[in-house]
Order: structure tokens, then C-alpha cells, then sequence
């Protein structure tokens, strides 16, 4: 009965105490957001998602405050709030889910639309997410939310964060380039497989390539691995076509790589030529900037590049204001904290 739930509802947020922590429900994703969300100190309580793979403990170990749910959550078990994330069925869950528990639903959208969906397909999807019981929509960058079809009055923006404290230290002693990708080749419509291809391979550049690539490369073993390999590195190339901005990029300009990558979504807000890093989607430009940054004679002009593209994450994606947006949209959701 509806009531009865909206009832339980408001005595939840009632009894509540401020300073206590809320029990969210989630659903599994990339563990660095993962991890990242969890130092907001709230309890999360994941649901493992079908169309991911486990959390890898080995790249992030679990925080205390989050527990692994394997089968039906404990008839005992009560929830603040549920947290969606991507996937569509996932988001019709959740909304499902908030209904029977009574309870706020947040969602978060990482990706873009699919290049595939037609445009009544968008609009149909798009329908459905504003006409649910959804309370809050979150992107992550405003190209992202452009894209979904939303403006500033329905949906906020919450950039990500990265642990600069993790993520540091560039020495560039190796002269090679470094890319991260999963399923590479699989992906290469997003991921812009060909461009790699025909700027790297065929020009036989040195280059370390991380990621899940069957016959090609492997991930690291760990945070420790993956971060001792961006910091050897002489420069970062990222060649994704439909990403608003992918982590990897972020995560290596905060070791204090530059960053050579294509011109899309919203990477032209991140990347300046000359100053962080160099951005095109002329081959022959990424080429020629590639080879400039192995040269040695320009380490020092690639190592300010890169000082400056670890102040662009300092001063845009800090871990702290990651932590106190995501504070303020919780805390709004249940009614522990007047909009502003």
C-alpha cells in the first residue's frame, strides 16, 4: 500500500539522527567510482550487477562500509535511499525497488546514449526515466547530460573525483607511451580502436598498452601496478570517441602525465593544446605530437605540461568535492538537508 510506505518513509527520516550515517542501496559498477562514493561514510550495500564482473580486490580493496549483497537483502534490512547507475534495467529496478521499501531514488549516468538508438528509441527512454518515481537525476559531465536529453533544472552535474594522494609522482623515466583500454578492438566504435591503430601500430611507437585485451595486453595487478606504470610513462594517449571523460584520462593527469587525445565530448574542456596536453582528431597531429614528447630534448617542456595537467584535476576534480556534492545530494534526497 502505497501509504503505508510513504508512512514508513517519513518515520524513517523522522527518527533519523543527522549525524548518522544512511543505508543505501546500489547496484555494482567501475570499483575506483565505487570506492570513491564510499568516502561520502555512508553504508552502501551493493546488488552485483549481471552485466559486470565481480569487484576486482586486487585493484580496489572494499571499504568497511560497503557490503556485498548475494541474493535477497535481509527482511529486517531497512534502506534510506536507492542508487542507480547506467543501465536502463537496472534504473527500472531501482525505481521498483525505492516504491517497495518507500524510499528516494538517485541516479547516476556515467555513459553517453547508444550511437545505435534511433531517436524515438532516446526519446522513449528518456520519457520513461522523467515520468518515474526517480527524485534525483546526476551526470557526470554536462555533455553527458545534454546527451540524455536533460537540462540544469532537472539534473545535476557531478564531476568526478580522483585521489591525488594515490595518484602522483610522474618521473616519465621510460620513453613510451601508455594507454589504458578494455576489449580494445571489441569496442573500437568507442573507443576509437582504429585511430590507436593507425597512429601507434603502424608507425611501431613504443607504447604500454593496459587493459583486458585478449592476445595484446593485460590489467594491472593492482593500484599499486597501474599507478607505478602511468607514473614511468612518458605520455598518456587516449583516443575514446563517445566517452564524456573517461577516468583513465583523469587518473594519469593526476600522476602528472600529458595527455594526447581526440577531440570529443567533453575533452575539449579538459585538455589545452600546448598547455596540458594536445588535443585533435588529426591522425598525423597526434602522430607528430607523440614523437615530440618521447623526444628527449623536450622532457622538460612535457614535464611542466604535465605539472599543469595535475593542477587541472587539483583544482577540478578534487576528491573532496566529489565527496561533499554527492553528501549534498543524499542528504537533500532524504530530507536531512534544505536545498540550496
Amino acid at each position: 500500500m502505497p501509504g503505508v510506505e510513504l508512512l514508513g518513509s517519513m518515520m524513517r527520516q523522522i527518527n533519523r539522527e543527522k549525524k548518522k550515517p544512511l543505508d543505501i542501496l546500489t547496484f555494482s559498477t567501475h570499483e575506483s567510482w565505487q570506492s570513491f562514493i564510499a568516502m561520502t561514510g555512508h553504508n552502501f550495500y551493493h546488488v552485483p550487477s549481471p552485466e559486470r564482473k565481480m569487484w576486482m580486490v586486487d585493484y580496489r580493496p572494499i571499504p568497511p562500509n560497503v557490503r556485498m549483497i548475494h541474493g535477497e537483502p535481509d527482511n529486517d534490512q531497512q534502506f534510506d535511499l536507492v542508487l542507480s547507475q547506467t543501465s536502463f534495467q537496472q534504473f527500472m529496478v531501482a525505481d521498483n525497488v525505492s516504491r517497495i521499501y518507500g524510499v528516494p531514488h538517485v541516479n547516476v549516468e556515467h555513459t553517453l546514449p547508444l550511437q545505435a538508438w534511433s531517436d524515438d528509441q532516446l526519446n522513449q527512454i528518456v520519457t520513461s526515466k522523467k515520468n518515474s518515481d526517480c527524485k534525483k537525476f546526476v551526470f557526470i559531465t554536462e555533455f553527458n547530460r545534454n546527451k540524455w536529453g536533460f537540462n540544469e533544472d532537472e539534473a545535476e552535474v557531478i564531476f568526478h573525483g580522483i585521489d591525488t594522494n594515490i595518484f602522483k609522482g610522474w618521473t616519465g623515466k621510460d620513453e613510451r607511451i601508455i594507454c589504458v583500454a578494455n576489449m580494445y578492438h571489441e569496442r573500437g566504435d568507442l573507443l576509437g580502436w582504429e585511430t590507436f591503430e593507425n597512429v601507434v601500430i603502424k608507425n611501431r611507437m613504443k607504447c604500454m598498452l593496459v587493459g583486458d585485451n585478449q592476445g595484446m595486453s593485460r590489467r594491472a595487478t593492482c593500484l599499486r601496478d597501474l599507478v607505478t606504470k602511468l607514473q614511468e610513462s612518458r605520455v598518456f594517449f587516449n583516443t575514446s570517441l563517445w566517452s564524456p571523460i573517461p577516468i583513465s584520462v583523469l587518473e594519469a593527469m593526476a600522476v602528472g602525465l600529458p595527455v594526447i587525445t581526440t577531440e570529443n565530448c567533453d575533452l575539449p574542456r579538459v585538455i589545452q593544446n600546448g598547455f596540458n596536453g594536445f588535443i585533435s582528431n588529426d591522425e598525423a597531429f597526434l602522430k607528430e605530437k607523440l614523437e615530440w614528447c618521447l623526444h628527449e630534448d623536450n622532457f622538460k617542456e612535457v614535464r611542466k605540461m604535465g605539472q599543469n595537467a595535475r593542477s587541472t584535476i587539483l583544482k577540478h576534480f578534487g576528491l573532496w568535492r566529489f565527496i561533499d556534492s554527492w553528501n549534498n545530494v543524499f542528504e537533500e534526497t532524504v530530507g536531512l538537508r534544505k536545498r540550496r
